[in-house]
């Protein structure tokens, strides 16, 4: 039974009433910007996801690293530096070589100790493969000839870098 109107399909193909036709589009955008919404949120989140695990992973890291950066003995200088090889980007490692060259004579001549601790530690995501982490680090260093101690507290912003899945010290900063 049609009235005199007509039933609505009649009317949206016969070009009848500009009201339905006009609802119908406002629906099928509404429809299709929540799914466009949702489809974003959805990558949004695992994007935020993505970058939250980097920061924990790198963060665990480079606390490793700063107290491998901080604590040697002039006896094991080298055993104590060796990790920067397979833990720092090339680069750095390189660097690292270079200026540790008179830091290890003067250990040596002073049978020096030194420990490093971290205090305090924060990350912030440059990207999933590039975090910069705020460390606060206490160095304790013992004097092997006469005993003296003397404790640096340092803040050091050390980025790590992730290449073929590991976390690597790509620079550090004193600051």
């Amino acid at each position: 039974m049609t009235t005199s109107r007509g039933s609505a399909v009649e009317r949206l193909s016969s070009g009848g009433d500009r009201r339905v036709r006009v609802v119908a589009l406002a629906l099928a955008v509404a429809l299709v910007a929540a799914v466009v919404g949702a489809g974003w949120l959805v990558l949004s989140g695992r994007s935020a996801q993505q970058r939250a695990d980097a920061v924990a992973e790198a963060t665990a890291v480079a606390r490793d690293r700063a107290v491998q950066l901080t604590s040697y003995t002039g006896e094991t200088f080298d055993a104590d530096t060796a990790w920067a090889r397979t833990g720092a980007t090339p680069q750095f490692a390189r660097e690292y070589a270079e200026a540790n060259e008179p830091v290890a004579q003067v250990a040596r001549r002073v049978e020096a100790r030194a420990v490093g601790d971290v205090v305090e530690a924060v990350g912030r995501a440059v990207s999933t493969d590039e975090v910069e982490v705020l460390l606060f680090v206490d160095q304790t260093i013992t004097r092997g000839s006469d005993g003296t101690q003397s404790t640096e507290r340092s803040r050091v912003v050390m980025t790590m870098l992730r290449q073929d899945g590991a976390w690597l010290v790509g620079d550090v900063v004193l600051r």
